[in-house]
């Protein structure tokens, strides 16, 4: 316990002040997998400070979307926000937001007018919609036993009662009395179809109210009173609505493309968070008119009134064909022939998470299931199942590398980010693992591609219940939807039979195309910072700069690096490292061993069996102790003479500060082949990627 303190406390003081303090953040908080800060300047947050904790295993990489810098650190995550929130309650210090540490006022970012609508519309979305997120999962849970339960028989399948139809006319359909007849019928208990009633309203009955948590949460973003958003959120979700069955189709054209329709908004978000800003201008003009001695007791109703009838007659309707439109060309791409729409979203997924901007894309495609809370049970969007198959395809990568390498650490942190993966969460997989070994996310990637184009083959359903990996199995069924729509267990098992699918051919993939532990990289990572460089003088137009000059110190560089002879050397002084580790590892572990028999009392031969084979580890220690000497002797000298021209390169005065600060980043990529005791420290880079993008806008402003 006390090893998880004291890492959480190198942490929290290092990356607080790595972001530059509590004057340079806004909102935090936290997905699955990310630490996710608002920064105020970009300029202040040291990145380097934040990687250098890699080596301790709790951060697994940073990512940036905009002005969110998100931490990656895997399944920790929310140990780690808690953590982070309690040390600033011991600092006496909140983000400069609000009272309240995580809430995230927008007007206090500064940059937010410089971000994208892109970038703009998601932290809107964000602050409407996740704060919900672990209730919606747990009602999915809940949804997904209902689902299995009802499946086997064991509950009935209780369906949502309507009362009277769209042309007014009273009936009762679907009546719990008449669902309680049916199922004693069937030969059912009394006991079950109660336990079916409480799943339905823990689970199906309660997805009817996500509007009111929208709304809620919506309110509270916008700095408005979450209770008049609450309110609000009945009056449009009201499941009443539903069962006196007004939901009028007003036109229906174009062979259904164009549809006009009023009734109750559910959990549209495309109408929600329409409305909140609604409420939010409209109570703002009843302010002015209603009288301050009355403003209390009626400026909000008049407000919620207003906002709710222009919604059902104006908002609702006319989103509500773009809703209808967007529905339909997300089902036309799950119907793309042969699978192909599905394996083309697995195929992509993993590149799309790197970015941050898979929300996006999620939020698309769940278009139908946005505009209804309910609508997840009963419409199926398969192409969303290629998030969970994408998570297999880099499990199976990782399998790949701890099959392929003689590296026990990497064997061993490959089978642990892959236990992860088969719950849906890749982080601790692609930036711990796979990505910086490049080739083997995109064997992943192909391995998911390879599942994704069975599973779309196989036309099985997907519907929002559920869980994440291999709990998605859940969602291909549904305790509200009966008939051929619904999945079974024959859609269940080869569900099954696609993870696997994802998984093994990634493994085999990458087993077969890893490649040998210990290979140099400092070719590779030369040219691409080199083209970098090239892009930076180009655009930056130093006229005091030599550019052909300087490119070709930069091509002597990596001339002196790409001796291959040195690169041999390199080689065996890594694969040298591995084994010493690897030594290492099974010392510490025989040590352990020894200790234990002792204290039991084993018998003496069985100790001495073991003294003798720690002897033996001890040895070979010394003999790869020894040899690491002899080859760091052997391309220290060169790596000392490339480092000296760098700095000479570097030194030069025409050049402005980014240019000179680049010698960092290429010292970095030679240093960083020293193992163990040659370990050098990781100087502080320059980003050149960001940059480029600074130097494209300005060059568009000169010339626009």
């Amino acid at each position: 316990m006390a090893k998880t303190k004291n890492k959480y406390d190198e942490f929290l003081k290092t990356t607080y002040e790595a972001v530059g303090g509590k004057e340079n953040f806004g909102e935090i908080y936290h997905c699955v997998t990310r630490l996710r800060f608002k920064i105020l300047d970009k300029t202040k947050v040291n990145e380097a400070k934040i990687l250098e904790q890699k080596k301790q295993g709790l951060v697994k990489g940073i990512n940036w979307l905009g002005n969110e810098l998100q931490v990656i650190i895997g399944m920790e995550v929310s140990k780690v926000f808690d953590a982070f929130n309690n040390y600033l309650e011991t600092l006496q210090t909140k983000p400069t937001t609000s009272g309240e540490i995580g809430e995230f006022k927008v007007e206090k970012i500064q940059g937010q007018e410089h971000l994208s609508i892109t970038n703009k519309l998601l932290n809107m979305i964000k602050g409407f919609v996740m704060p919900m997120i672990p209730a919606v999962i747990g009602l999915g849970i809940i949804v997904s036993i209902q689902a299995i339960l009802a499946l086997a028989k064991v509950i009935p399948s209780i369906q949502q009662m309507a009362i009277m139809d769209i042309q007014g006319q009273v009936i009762v359909a679907n009546s719990f009395l008449q669902q309680k007849a049916e199922w004693l019928a069937q030969g059912g208990h009394n006991i079950t179809f109660i336990i079916g009633i409480l799943f339905y309203i823990g689970g199906t009955g309660a997805m009817s109210f996500l509007g009111i948590l929208i709304l809620f949460n919506g309110f509270k973003y916008l700095k408005l009173n979450p209770t008049f958003g609450a309110v609000l959120g009945f009056m449009l979700c009201a499941p009443s609505l539903i069962l006196q069955g007004w939901n009028i189709q007003l036109v229906n054209v174009l062979d259904g493309w164009f549809k006009i329709k009023m009734g109750p908004v559910m959990g549209s978000i495309f109408v929600l968070i329409p409305a909140a800003f609604l409420f939010k201008y409209i109570k703002i003009g009843v302010d002015k008119v209603v009288p301050n001695l009355l403003n209390n007791l009626f400026a909000g109703a008049i407000a919620l009134f207003i906002t709710t009838v222009v919604v059902f007659i104006g908002l609702a309707p006319v989103i509500g064909i773009f809703e209808n439109i967007l529905g339909r060309a997300v089902n036309l791409l799950s119907e793309i022939p042969y699978g192909l729409g599905v394996m083309f979203y697995s195929l992509s997924w993993q590149f799309l998470v790197i970015t941050g901007a898979h929300m996006t894309l999620v939020m698309l495609v769940m278009g139908p299931w946005l505009a209804d809370s309910t609508a997840g049970m009963t419409i199926a969007i398969p192409m969303l199942m290629g998030a969970q198959i994408a998570a297999f395809g880099q499990m199976g990568a990782g399998l790949g590398i701890a099959v392929r390498t003689k590296d026990r650490m990497l064997k061993k942190q490959s089978i642990e980010a892959a236990i992860p993966c088969a719950f849906g969460v890749t982080e601790p997989m692609m930036f711990g693992v796979t990505l910086i070994r490049f080739k083997t996310l995109i064997f992943g990637c192909i391995g998911a591609g390879i599942g994704g184009l069975f599973f779309g083959i196989m036309k099985i359903p997907y519907f929002s219940q559920g869980g994440l990996g291999i709990l998605a199995v859940m969602n291909t069924i549904t305790g509200t939807l009966a008939g051929d729509a619904n999945g079974g267990v024959a859609d269940i098992l080869w569900t099954l039979v696609t993870f696997a699918m994802a998984a093994g051919s990634a493994c085999l993939i990458t087993a077969f195309l890893f490649g040998q532990d210990g290979r140099v990289q400092t070719k590779q990572k030369m040219k691409k910072l080199t083209n970098l460089a090239s892009k930076y003088i180009t655009l930056n137009n130093n006229q005091n700069l030599n550019v052909e000059s300087f490119k070709a110190e930069l091509a002597e560089i990596e001339k002196i690096q790409n001796d291959r002879e040195h690169i041999k050397l390199q080689q065996i002084y890594l694969k040298n490292d591995i084994k010493y580790n690897n030594f290492v590892a099974k010392l510490d572990k025989s040590e352990i061993k020894l200790d234990k028999l002792k204290e039991v009392n084993k018998s003496q031969k069985a100790i001495t069996t073991l003294e003798n084979k720690i002897q033996i580890l001890k040895t070979k220690i010394a003999e790869c102790e020894k040899q690491a000497k002899l080859q760091y002797e052997n391309i220290v000298k060169i790596n000392e003479q490339t480092i000296n021209l760098i700095n000479k390169t570097f030194e030069n005065q025409n050049y402005d500060e980014t240019l000179k600060d680049l010698k960092n980043n290429y010292t970095n990529i030679i240093n960083e082949v020293y193992k163990g005791e040659y370990q050098q420290p990781i100087l502080e880079e320059v980003s050149l990627i960001p940059i480029l993008k600074e130097e494209k806008a300005k060059l568009k402003i000169k010339t626009a």
